[in-house]
């Protein structure tokens, strides 16, 4: 669900920060990362509230007992809410990112992660069964999200004029958001399609050969998907403080490494 619930917004609000931050338009970029953060309140607050919805119709769905429903409904709520957090905590990741805050991020997302998984283990071991899931995931989003917002402050508080978020603002993400929403669903359409196809026209012994041929494929553009989502922020940091024109020298001479590199891994796994 959160998947396409993010609507792309995460990269975007990364981007624009980060252009405001090198353009040094400090006003606008406080603006800016309230009016995308109100965004996935917005959207956790929707997501949450669904849930909480369908998970009173899951019993009678999956047909299950009294003493089946209050052993999965409690955890399931539990999890609803920190994947809700967790969305929110997207949006604070997004503008540390844009603030070249990086590293940040990513110690918490990972420290929090690991607190939550050790309670979750000591919860297990103490007979707490399904609930020790829930309480993990909802204590390592509350940490996570704790930490985020701290430093987000101490980083934008300075920038605070008056104004806290902006409607205009808000409302050009969501004119964008229709395309990434088409790019998700074809993507997540798409995805192992071309299996199933083998699978059904030709051989499922075919299937095997093709799935670890694609297997080597997909963790080189994995490999290059991540380097690429690293560059947008300090890109758009560039791009703000020293203009497009530079900013496209640089981008064409990446795409020309990125080109090469992919040139020789290919040749190579061949």
């Amino acid at each position: 669900w959160l998947y396409f619930l993010d609507l792309g917004l995460g990269s975007m609000l990364t981007q624009r920060v980060s252009k405001l931050y090198g353009k040094k338009k400090f006003d606008k970029l406080f603006i800016e990362s309230i009016s995308g953060i109100v965004l996935f309140i917005i959207s956790s607050f929707m997501f949450v509230i669904l849930g909480f919805l369908l998970s009173k119709f899951i019993p009678s769905i999956f047909d299950l007992n009294d003493i089946e429903s209050k052993k999965i409904i409690p955890p399931l709520l539990l999890v609803i809410l920190a994947s809700g957090l967790n969305f929110i905590n997207t949006s604070l990741k997004a503008c540390l990112n844009g603030l070249l805050m990086p590293l940040y991020s990513s110690i918490i997302t990972a420290s929090s992660s690991l607190i939550g998984f050790l309670v979750t283990i000591i919860l297990v071991k103490n007979s707490y069964e399904l609930l020790s899931i829930g309480y993990g995931l909802l204590l390592s989003s509350i940490i996570a999200f704790i930490l985020l917002f701290y430093f987000f402050l101490i980083k934008t508080a300075k920038f605070y004029n008056k104004k806290i978020y902006d409607t205009n603002s808000i409302k050009s993400y969501l004119k964008l958001s229709p395309i990434f929403i088409l790019s998700r669903f074809s993507k997540a359409a798409s995805k192992d399609v071309d299996l199933l196809l083998i699978t059904l026209l030709i051989n499922p012994e075919i299937t095997v050969i093709f799935m670890t041929a694609k297997r080597v494929f997909e963790i080189m553009f994995n490999g290059f998907n991540i380097l690429s989502n690293s560059l947008l922020a300090p890109l758009s940091n560039f791009g703000g403080e020293h203009g497009f024109l530079q900013q496209k020298k640089i981008i064409i001479k990446i795409f020309k490494i990125f080109f090469s590199v992919s040139i020789l891994f290919y040749f190579f796994l061949s």
